[in-house]
């Protein structure tokens, strides 16, 4: 689930989280 999640956030949210 974290890698999926994960996945998408570092695409879409990569600025936001990572």
């Amino acid at each position: 689930m974290l890698n999926f999640s994960g996945q998408k956030s570092k695409t879409i949210l990569r600025p936001t989280i990572w």
